[in-house]
């Protein structure tokens, strides 16, 4: 995995397009816009010394308005993997649960639901899902249904 130094820049916004042009030839890997604040991301292998320099003679050059607040570290991650770290089962009621696939084996309940979530949605945590389940619940005639959940709408078929 590859590691990035994010530089961080104290400069007025009014400021920010000056220096885009005076850095374009860098090998800027991204840029973060603050308020008066600019996060300059490179590769920690392309940031050589002649690039730092670089940076640091832009800098000087808009005087007493800019300065350079920090130098950091930053180590790619895996950040789907993270997040699935942290996805945890829900508990509808003492009966259903509804459970990511790689912690099923966690939960023992009468019902399981077992999804496999994406960070944008399907996690269950969502109160139309768990109103919807304990609905289906409480109802003789639902629970023998078989249920489709189309983002907020439900079908039974």
């Amino acid at each position: 995995m590859k590691d990035y130094i994010n530089i961080t820049i104290s400069i007025p916004e009014e400021d920010y397009d000056q220096f885009y042009a005076a850095s374009m030839d860098l090998p800027i890997e991204g840029i973060e816009e603050k308020f008066d604040e600019l996060i300059i991301c490179f590769e920690k292998d392309k940031l050589k010394e002649s690039v730092h320099s670089e940076i640091i003679n832009i800098v000087k050059y808009f005087g007493e308005k800019a300065k350079i607040i920090s130098e950091d570290c930053i180590t790619e991650k895996n950040w789907n993997e993270e997040w699935e770290k942290s996805v945890a089962p829900v508990m509808v009621s003492e009966r259903i649960a509804i459970v990511p696939e790689w912690r099923k084996e966690e939960v023992d309940c009468e019902i399981k639901i077992v999804v496999n979530p994406k960070m944008s949605f399907g996690t269950g945590h969502h109160c139309s899902t768990r109103l919807m389940c304990r609905l289906m619940e409480e109802s003789e005639s639902l629970a023998r249904c078989r249920y489709r959940n189309g983002g907020s709408r439900y079908s039974c078929r």
